[in-house]
C-alpha cells in the first residue's frame, strides 16, 4: 500500500482479500459491518454457519497503531 493511504483504501483491500478467500460480502449470514461494542468499534465481523462471530476486523489507514476489540 502507498504510504498515507486512508482507511477507505484499506477497506477496498480488505474487501478484495475477503472475496478472494471465499467470503460473500453481500451475504449478511457470513459478513457483518460496523459492529459497535462497549470496548470499541469494528468495521467487519465474519460469522460461521451458526451465526457465531469468528473474526472481528478494524480497517485503519497505514501507519496508525493497531487497536484491539474484545467481544
Amino acid at each position: 500500500m502507498l504510504a498515507g493511504q486512508n482507511e477507505a483504501f484499506s477497506r477496498i483491500l480488505i474487501d478484495k482479500a475477503l472475496e478472494f478467500s471465499g467470503w460473500d460480502l453481500l451475504d449478511p449470514k457470513q459478513v457483518g459491518f460496523e459492529l459497535n461494542l462497549s470496548s470499541g468499534r469494528a468495521d467487519y465481523f465474519l460469522k460461521d454457519k451458526l451465526g457465531r462471530v469468528l473474526c472481528v476486523l478494524e480497517a485503519k489507514r497505514e501507519g496508525l497503531p493497531e487497536s484491539r476489540v474484545s467481544l
